[in-house]
């Protein structure tokens, strides 16, 4: 995704996703960025054994499961832009891998 799509995202009242972790239910955003009420806010994971999200058995009674920071948007855009840098390497090297299976199954003999 491109930095300017993920701008509309978060435009749009979508949240850009910035880490995951594997919960007993599948996969937990732990970290990502959003807009509310006009700040750039990004939301943390407190909590790594919050059974509100399925990471362990704590209920979080005495803590916050997450916390919220508002940051600049310097700190965002630099966010951002080091996905959109992390999701194109990923892609290309994906295409590497791709491209030399084809050529293997193309040379195997049958």
């Amino acid at each position: 995704m491109t930095v300017k799509a993920m701008l509309k995202a978060l435009h749009e009242g979508q949240r850009i996703i910035l880490a995951q972790r594997e919960g007993q239910d599948g996969q937990v955003d732990v970290d990502y960025l959003s807009i509310q009420r006009g700040s750039w806010v990004r939301t943390q994971l407190n909590c790594w054994s919050s059974q509100d999200v399925g990471l362990g058995t704590c209920r979080c009674q005495s803590h916050p499961a997450w916390r919220e920071l508002r940051v600049s948007r310097k700190e965002v855009l630099g966010h951002l832009q080091t996905l959109a840098r992390e999701e194109a390497k990923d892609a290309a090297e994906r295409a590497t891998e791709t491209a030399w299976l084809e050529t293997a199954i193309a040379e195997c003999p049958d």
